[in-house]
C-alpha cells in the first residue's frame, strides 16, 4: 500500500484540530498516511490533535517551537521535511484545510495520469471555505486553475473557476497550501529555510520546473482553504509578524522578508543556482518564455527594491 508524508506548518491556529480530522475522516483506506505538524505556538496554546481510528495505518507526529523561535512559513516546511522517511508521496498543506472524502484516490490517478513524461506536481489553489453560524461552509465545490499575474514587483497566482475534467490541466504555479508529489520531491526541490513568506510559491514553482517537475492542477474538488482567519466580528488570530510575537526575535519578521525578497528576485531572474535555486538553465528559459508568452509576466524585471511597506501578507 503506498504511504503518504503529509507536512502541516501550524503557526498558532486553531483550526489545526478540524484539519486533521477532516484527513482522517476523509482518507480512503487505499494509503498509509504520516502527517507531520510543526505547532509554533505558546505552551498554553498546544493542540490536542484527533487520533486516527483503532485499524487505520495512520501516524500523527506533532512537534512544537515558541512562536520567538520560529523562523517563518518557509523555515517551519524545511524542519517538517527533515522527518522524510522514504515514504512514496509528500502531500503538503495548510494548517486550515477541509478535505473532500476520497481526496487520495483523485490525486493518485491525478499524479499518475500526469506523471508519463516527467515527474509532476499536483498543486492548486483550493476554493474557500468559510464561517457561518459556527459551521464551515462551502460554496463552490469545484477544481481551480491557475493564471500568473503580476502584482507588484511579484509574480503570483490567481485561482480561475475551473470544472471536472479527465486529464489534468498544465500549470505554471505552485501553491504553498496545497501541493502533492512523490517523495523525492522533498530531496529534489527541498523547502528554503531563508525564504520567509512573499515569494514562496513563484520560487517553488520555478525550481520545480527547473529540476524537471511539470505542475498541473486537479481533474476534481479535492477541498477548500480558509482565507479569512475569524468569522466576522471576531478576533483574528495572531500571524508571525504579529507585534507580540516578534518582539524579541533575533530577526524581526521586516528583516527576514527583505532578505528573502533579495532571494526571490535572483531566483525569478534566473541568477541563483544551486540547490535553492535554477538547476536547469534550458528549463529556466523555457518557464521564463512560457510566463511572458501566456500571461504577459516578465521574470527579467523582478525587483524586489520596488516592493513598498506595509502588510508581508497573511497565512
Amino acid at each position: 500500500m503506498p504511504s503518504v508524508f503529509v507536512s502541516i506548518a501550524n503557526y498558532r491556529d486553531p483550526e489545526i484540530g478540524h484539519t486533521i480530522q477532516s484527513i482522517i475522516e476523509n482518507t480512503t483506506d487505499s494509503v498509509d498516511l504520516k502527517i507531520c505538524v510543526l505547532s509554533q505556538c505558546l505552551p498554553e496554546e498546544r493542540p490536542d490533535l484527533p487520533s486516527p481510528p483503532s485499524g487505520r495505518k495512520i501516524e500523527i507526529l506533532q512537534k512544537f517551537v515558541e512562536p520567538k523561535n520560529s523562523r517563518g512559513a518557509c523555515w517551519a516546511r524545511a524542519e517538517i521535511q527533515r522527518e522524510y522517511r522514504n515514504e512514496d508521496y509528500y502531500l503538503q498543506l495548510d494548517s486550515h484545510i477541509q478535505l473532500t472524502h476520497g481526496w487520495n484516490d483523485i490525486i493518485l490517478k491525478n499524479y499518475i495520469q500526469a506523471a508519463v513524461k516527467r515527474p509532476a506536481i499536483i498543486t492548486a489553489y483550493l476554493p474557500p471555505y468559510q464561517f457561518a453560524d459556527g459551521e464551515r461552509i462551502i460554496t463552490r465545490k469545484v477544481p481551480l486553475h491557475f493564471k500568473v499575474i503580476q502584482r507588484g514587483w511579484l509574480p503570483n497566482g490567481m485561482g480561475t473557476v475551473g470544472f471536472p475534467h479527465q486529464k489534468p490541466c498544465k500549470a505554471y504555479f505552485f501553491s504553498g497550501h496545497f501541493c502533492f508529489s512523490h517523495g523525492r520531491f522533498i530531496e529534489d526541490v527541498p523547502y528554503d529555510p531563508e525564504l520567509f513568506f512573499m515569494g514562496e510559491e513563484i520560487s517553488m514553482a520555478l525550481r520545480s520546473y527547473c529540476y524537471g517537475y511539470d505542475l498541473f492542477t486537479p481533474t476534481h474538488f479535492v477541498g477548500a482553504h480558509l482565507y479569512r482567519h475569524h468569522a466576522k466580528g471576531s478576533t483574528p488570530r495572531p500571524l508571525y509578524w504579529h507585534p507580540a510575537d516578534d518582539a524579541g526575535r533575533p530577526k524581526s519578521a521586516e528583516e527576514l522578508d527583505l532578505a528573502s525578497k533579495i532571494k526571490v528576485g535572483a531566483i525569478c531572474r534566473g541568477e541563483l543556482h544551486g540547490r535553492f535555486g535554477i538547476r536547469d538553465q534550458e528549463r529556466y528559459e523555457e518557464i521564463r518564455d512560457l510566463l511572458r508568452k501566456r500571461f504577459d509576466v516578465d521574470l527579467s524585471a523582478v525587483d524586489p527594491m520596488k516592493a513598498g511597506p506595509g502588510a508581508i501578507g497573511a497565512c
